[in-house]
């Protein structure tokens, strides 16, 4: 995996500090920014403010550095994580430190001027310690927090065993190696598997929610629910764990161990999330009283559906990708869902789309082809020399090949860039720079909400971030540089479209 440290090489040298000291210093970059942001005069809201208010003209020859360092950063990383046992030149270990040092300064002055950092940063005062203090003892603590988690799955174990005695014959269960399954299937509840990743992640989902939202809800009524959904995530994971072997004892090893084994994680989330935020709307006990028939709520309803319209097509391509990927060992042949699920979306809401800008011109195109060349520069190399058909795929029929083909082409070309690009560029894009996004101009242009949608773009996309945020940053341009959503769709559509292309000439299906 790209930028895992496990695989930099330990006998010595910049390259092996990176490998045993880089998430310290990582935890120790991350306390001083928080406390540049918390202990300053401006305080985050007032940083956002700020940026949201561009003083200034643009500063595009430090967004050019910034770019170009990230390049940089990008070719350098896979020669840094080639291999443990590869040996490593300490000037690619420090070319690639400094440049993604200097790629993250050279952002922020991209953003705003040295003349409002300096002054924050004087102003920080005490807060530099606080900062250092929490990034020690977190690194510190790392150990101990290791052991306590190592403890938490024998409660997993029980449970798992609880659930699977009365429906499993032949189970067989041995608490002292954590194994559980039958003479066909078993499985080991490592620590990892003991849930609390999946609780860690609801833990930060429900508390930045509870936090947005503080105005609507009763506290501290609100905050019982954050514990009732970490008890539901644990309970969730146990049923994973207990399905997994179920499946595996099926005689679906492959697809209990491939798909089913993340995916369930994802869904067990999902759907937590989703029940923890349409609970707390609907249960009166947690809700702040408010007249239902008043114009303001009419008004929170009608932008409701307004959010609901540009985001629900991408987020059931989202649903239909686990359900199909949970369904899938190294093929996911129900590919075909995604393209359903955003199709049924679209249809639902079409209506809602009369006041989109649905036309394109060809530099759309043009934008198009050049993000398909930048994913194929930044997709990461295989382990051979191609990437082949999947056996999945080679093992379908003919007609099945032809029609899982059509499915993957139409919703690459159709219905992934309309419904990726409502969500980032029609909605998130704008609603960084307004809550009532619906009043932000296609044209209008701020620093904050450009960055903060092509990260996410970028970060969507996992192992390909690089390519993701070359793609964001050029869909979000030539969108605002025209005015019209159907730009950036169109541009979309031509990168997936190009990429087809390339696979089916190419038979590489890395691209895809």
């Amino acid at each position: 995996m790209l930028l895992d440290t496990g695989n930099l090489p330990a006998q010595g040298g910049l390259a092996t500090w990176i490998r045993y000291s880089g998430s310290g210093l990582v935890r120790a970059v991350a306390a001083l920014f928080a406390s540049a942001l918390i202990f300053s005069q401006y305080g985050i809201l007032g940083i956002l403010a700020v940026m949201r208010r561009q003083p200034g003209p643009v500063r595009y020859h430090f967004l050019a550095a910034h770019m170009l360092l990230m390049a940089a950063f990008g070719l350098l990383s896979p020669h840094l994580f080639a291999g443990a046992s590869s040996q490593v030149s300490p000037w690619v270990a420090l070319s690639w430190l400094l440049s993604g040092l200097s790629a993250v300064i050279f952002l922020g002055l991209s953003l705003l001027p040295a003349s409002f950092w300096l002054p924050l940063l004087r102003t920080v005062g005490w807060g530099w310690g606080w900062g250092l203090a929490v990034a020690a003892v977190s690194t510190a603590a790392r150990p101990a927090a290791l052991a306590m988690w190592k403890s938490s799955s024998a409660p997993t174990f029980e449970f798992v065993h609880f659930l699977l005695r009365p429906i499993l014959p032949g189970l067989t269960a041995n608490p002292l190696t954590a194994e559980i399954g039958t003479k066909n299937f078993s499985v080991f509840v490592e620590p990892a598997c003991s849930g609390y990743e999946g609780i860690g992640l609801f833990l930060i989902f429900s508390t930045a929610w509870l936090y947005f939202f503080r105005r609507e809800y009763r506290f501290p009524a609100a905050l019982a629910l954050i514990p009732a959904g970490a008890l539901l995530m644990w309970v969730l994971n146990a049923l994973r764990i207990a399905m997994l072997i179920l499946i595996g004892h099926a005689g679906a090893d492959r697809i209990a161990m491939g798909g089913f084994h993340s995916q369930a994680g994802w869904i067990a989330f999902t759907s937590t999330a989703i029940l923890f935020c349409v609970l707390s709307r609907r249960i009166q006990f947690f809700q702040h009283p408010s007249p239902r028939s008043s114009p303001v709520a009419h008004g929170d309803a009608t932008q409701s559906q307004a959010v609901a319209a540009y985001l629900m097509p991408f987020l059931a391509i989202l649903a239909a990708s686990l359900v199909s990927k949970a369904a899938s060992a190294d093929f996911e042949w129900l590919y075909p869902l995604r393209l359903l699920a955003a199709l049924a979306a679209l249809w639902h809401f079409r209506k809602a789309y009369g006041g989109v800008d649905w036309r394109f011109g060809p530099a759309a195109a043009v934008v198009g082809l050049l993000v398909a060349a930048v994913w194929v520069w930044t997709t990461p190399a295989a382990s051979g020399a191609r990437t082949g058909l999947p056996a999945g795929f080679v093992a379908m029929s003919g007609p099945l090949q032809a029609a899982w083909l059509a499915c993957r082409l139409l919703s690459a070309v159709i219905t992934v860039p309309i419904a990726e690009e409502l969500a980032f560029r029609g909605y998130l894009l704008r609603r960084v720079a307004n809550p009532d996004f619906e009043s932000v101009s296609w044209h209008s242009f701020s620093w904050l909400p450009f960055v903060v949608s092509t990260v996410a773009f970028g970060a969507m996309h996992e192992s390909r971030w690089l390519g993701g945020i070359a793609a964001g940053a050029a869909y979000a341009l030539i969108q605002m540089t025209r005015g019209r959503l159907g730009d950036a769709v169109a541009a979309h559509a031509v990168t997936n479209a190009a990429l087809a292309a390339l696979v089916w000439y190419t038979g590489d299906w890395r691209y895809w």
